[in-house]
């Protein structure tokens, strides 16, 4: 295995040499590497520096020699991609070339083979079934990094920095950091680096060497890094180069973690154009292909096929708005074709072929406009895909930042997937006051975090000191009082805080109240912000120990580190037994909740059913279970399968059985089947109504009023419920039945216990009842108890703010 650069830049660098005088330089020839560690692709960059020209260095990314069974690749770009045939690691286009012979190879994916697992690090995943040295997403990093660093072969490199997006919380960066640590890499501090932050280091070097500093002496920055796997979003004030060596950049804000990449792109290709190709082609129908079949087979051969179908088409999109420019004129339409025949061999033996695969300009709009939808920016997923708009980041990091779109100066665009034209085009339209900063070469925006990430390793090494950038508090951090706001850390302060390292200590505040016997409840909170924008960052009791007098004075000590750690604890001033309070929070101004605890769950749920840890009833009630959580992941057509299996096993409640793969059916949404199961239900067990109910309601949204109103009154005639005679109502209005109305809704009251006593589903109908009723006493009574459900428990109890010094 080996490597050569790139044909690089010789950039100049004594803007990073300010803070150092020449004769502290080092002698000698340095060589430090950079590494974007990517979801889909990785890449290694080194910067070297001689001091026979100390103001330049020439920084350039390396090309990989990657093994494939075809032969070696070199390229820049290594697939993010591990996989084990034979005995023999692949890592890189080889591996990645694998998976669409996986089925066909008998490889399978977390066990043979593994992409994108960037996605999982830090979220507790496990691949238990996977051989030693490649069960977690930290070891299979560590392959990805070990494989770059050794082929960037000698001299040793004198430091390596690693790049994370941005959004990237505590145990994400942990495990990062052991990745490396694995690869024999050990990372201290500024050495792993946020990815927006080397985009934007990469394009101000480029420009200062052009020779075009001063358009970036001042402004708001948003960094748009859209890359395989995520979108990363930050917003910058710019400033000059200070005086003690640091850019002038200051983080206004970040977005949390979004899983959002060109890979869901690829995926929205696989299953919308190219499954219908197949299926046109083959002489199929939908239903003629399962979950198996489509996710282990056709989508692993065909995510490649994907790709290369949306560059090429991104390409000819440049091409003919290049020629447009000079009035050129097209007859042909917007295309793109592989003239090639894939074969997909299924599980069953039968193979279906897909010829000339076809990408056309209209249904890649179509496909794009989920992905820039301005206003749905909730993530839409299913077991084949997941859908998000990028401004779901960008909204983010905006409003967290306090910053409006016309308000942002320029905008910086890196990331392989922000080569895509319309991406573009919808960036310079939201944002019509900003310049848009993108390098010429498209392949440069792939290796942009990696040079930038080479600029951060050789800036450390040359002055000693934590980097280019110092981090800074974006946002203003207190402590709550009986009195209003303590502040703690103000925004803009540098990190860490207090520059020693050590905790700052304030004596203002004190106990409430006195207590000869019982323990005092202290309301510990931590907010963000101020007036409208304030947020609550922790909250959690403190029972102080009596005895304890009003007004005796408490210790408050802090600290926030270059982590985005916050610790501190509260104390007795005087001597005291009483334990103290203390806590640690990890990125308090940008934490997320775990990305994957659900499909954590289901994971585990399904290893313990694959290891025989449930028998007999609690195991089928177990797959029940689980195929629940599918259903609720959006993964339909596997909690279907699990369904079906529990008809097979004779699972004791059929008819409930039924009516759950009907609702499944109804989502998905196939009508026919829904319709069909659900009578089903209703006659395996004539007790139950609710299959009838949920028919006359999927009969209601299909503007079948008649059969709906057969259909519910089916349903009443077995069981009366408040809800099913709401339903009956509003169909008795939509065909002009207003005595109807009027009865039914009366009856409906009849039936209805309280609102607490209702479930989250009988409440909204008792809602819609009380409404149509114009009945002010129950519509209050409901709403009321919809507000209590809406507001989490406070774990605080009824623990009391802390006094603070002049409050009495």
């Amino acid at each position: 295995m080996s490597s050569c650069s790139r044909p690089g830049k010789h950039m100049k660098v004594d803007w990073l040499l300010s803070c150092v005088e020449s004769d502290a330089l080092p002698d000698r020839k340095l060589r430090v590497l950079g590494i974007d560690l990517g979801t889909t692709n990785s890449v290694v960059a080194e910067a070297v520096w001689d001091p026979a020209c100390p103001t330049e260095a020439h920084v350039s990314c390396l090309e990989i020699d990657q093994k494939t069974q075809a032969g070696r690749l070199t390229g820049t770009l290594v697939p993010s991609v591990v996989a084990l045939l034979d005995g023999e690691r692949l890592v890189g286009e080889g591996a990645k070339r694998l998976i669409a012979r996986g089925p066909e190879l008998g490889l399978r994916d977390r066990i043979d083979y593994w992409s994108e697992t960037k996605n999982e690090i830090g979220t507790g995943r496990r691949y238990r079934r996977a051989p030693e040295g490649y069960r977690t997403p930290a070891e299979i990093g560590a392959q990805v990094i070990g494989f770059l660093i050794d082929a960037a072969g000698e001299p040793e490199p004198d430091a390596v920095v690693v790049t994370v997006p941005a959004s990237f919380q505590a145990a994400q960066r942990q495990e990062t950091i052991e990745a490396a640590s694995l690869a024999g890499v050990e990372l201290r501090d500024g050495d792993l680096f946020d990815e927006p932050v080397a985009a934007y280091i990469d394009h101000l070097a480029t420009a200062l060497h052009d020779g075009v500093e001063e358009r970036f002496s001042s402004g708001r920055l948003l960094v748009f890094d859209y890359g395989g796997g995520t979108c990363d979003i930050a917003l910058f004030q710019l400033g000059n180069v200070s005086t003690d060596g640091f850019l002038g950049i200051s983080p206004l804000s970040i977005s949390r973690f979004h899983r959002l990449g060109g890979c869901d792109i690829d995926a929205a290709i696989v299953y919308g154009p190219l499954l219908d190709q197949i299926l046109e082609q083959n002489s199929l129908v939908q239903r003629d292909l399962g979950f198996d079949d489509k996710k282990n087979f056709i989508e692993p051969a065909l995510r490649s096929v994907a790709e290369s179908l949306k560059t090429g088409l991104c390409r000819e999109i440049e091409r003919r708005r290049a020629l447009e420019a000079d009035n050129a004129s097209f007859a042909d339409p917007l295309e793109r074709v592989l003239p090639n025949a894939y074969d997909i061999r299924l599980r069953s033996g039968k193979v279906l072929q897909l010829r000339n695969p076809t990408l056309r300009g209209a249904a890649f709009d179509s496909i794009l406009a989920s992905f820039f939808d301005r206003d749905v920016h909730y993530a839409r997923t299913s077991e084949y895909r997941r859908e998000q708009s990028i401004f779901a980041p960008i909204s983010d990091a905006l409003a967290r930042g306090g910053v409006k779109p016309h308000e942002v100066d320029a905008v910086l665009l890196a990331g392989g997937s922000s080569n895509i034209p319309m991406c573009r085009d919808q960036l310079a339209e939201h944002f019509e006051r900003a310049h848009m900063l993108e390098l010429s070469d498209a392949e440069d925006r792939k290796l942009a975090v990696a040079r930038g990430a080479a600029l951060q390793a050789l800036a450390k090494t040359l002055t000693g000191m934590i980097g280019l950038v110092c981090p800074i508090c974006h946002d203003d951090i207190a402590i709550r009082t009986e009195r209003g706001l303590l502040p703690l850390i103000s925004q803009g302060t540098p990190l860490p805080f207090p520059p020693d390292g050590r905790k700052a200590t304030l004596d203002v505040l004190a106990v409430p109240r006195s207590s000869e016997d019982e323990s005092v409840t202290l309301r510990v909170e931590v907010v963000a912000g101020a007036g409208d924008d304030e947020r609550l960052l922790f909250r959690q009791p403190w029972d102080i120990t009596p005895p304890v007098s009003e007004g005796e004075p408490l210790r408050l000590r802090f600290s926030y580190d270059a982590n985005q750690v916050l610790e501190f604890d509260l104390s007795k001033r005087e001597a005291s037994r009483a334990p103290p309070f203390r806590t640690r929070i990890e990125n308090p101004l940008s934490h997320v909740v775990n990305p994957v605890a659900k499909e954590l769950k289901a994971e585990d749920l399904e290893r313990q059913i694959d290891k025989g840890v449930f028998t007999g009833t609690q195991r089928l009630d177990k797959v029940w279970e689980l195929a629940d959580l599918l259903a609720e992941l959006g993964q339909r057509e596997r909690s279907l399968e699990l369904l079906k299996a529990l008809q097979r096993a004779e699972h004791h409640d059929r008819a409930w059985l039924l009516n759950q793969m009907a609702i499944i059916y109804g989502e998905m949404p196939d009508h026919q089947s829904a319709e069909r199961l659900y009578r089903e239900a209703a006659s395996t067990d004539s007790r139950i109504a609710a299959p009838l109910y949920n028919l006359a309601l999927m009969l209601r949204d299909q503007g079948k009023r008649d059969e709906a109103i057969k259909v519910l009154d089916q349903a009443i005639s077995r069981e009366k419920k408040g809800s099913y005679l709401v339903l009956r109502a509003r169909l008795a209005s939509e065909v002009g039945d207003e005595t109807g109305r009027v009865e039914f809704l009366a009856e409906a009251f009849k039936w209805f216990p309280p609102p607490p006593a209702l479930n989250d589903f009988e409440l909204n109908a008792y809602i819609r009842g009380a409404q149509a009723l114009q009945d002010s006493a129950r519509l209050a009574k409901a709403e009321k108890e919809r507000e209590r459900r809406n507001i989490p428990p406070d774990p605080s109890g009824e623990g009391e703010l802390p006094w603070m010094k002049g409050s009495r």
